[in-house]
């Protein structure tokens, strides 16, 4: 009986998530890491694009950064940004990332970062990216 009940709620789940909107799964934007500089021991500027804007929509970058510090030690920042999307197509991001605790230092980093854009006009609706590479930082 626990089976039964088990399958029957996956298929209404199913059916639920294909008839309506809402419940979709988000459509997935591609978000890319261009590039990161330090500006000074304490901040890291971080580059990127969104690849799908549309003229008056929403669009939002959160971004994480990891190092290894000295003795082992972890040194991270995090940072958003936003705005409208001025024209449609690519939407190029840049944000400031602050360290939390320790200094950024040359050398690899690793980069993470989530793009989103929304239309708001109604039921906001979504569609989401991310990326992550290492890159080479140096001073700016």
């Amino acid at each position: 009986m626990r089976r039964v009940l088990l399958v029957l709620g996956a298929a209404v789940t199913s059916v639920l998530l294909s008839a309506s909107p809402a419940l979709a799964q988000e459509p997935t934007l591609t978000v890319t890491i261009n590039s990161a500089v330090i500006i000074n021991p304490f901040q890291m500027r971080v580059a990127g694009t969104i690849d799908k804007c549309v003229a008056g929509e929403q669009y939002g970058a959160f971004v994480v950064v990891t190092q290894k510090g000295p003795k082992q030690s972890t040194v991270r920042g995090f940072g958003s940004t936003g705005g409208t999307c001025a024209n449609t197509g690519p939407q190029t991001w840049t944000e400031i990332v602050g360290a939390e605790d320790l200094t950024f230092n040359p050398g690899k980093t690793f980069v993470s970062a989530e793009g989103q854009v929304c239309d708001e006009t109604g039921e906001p609706i979504c569609s989401v990216g991310s990326a992550s590479r290492t890159l080479q930082v140096k001073r700016g």
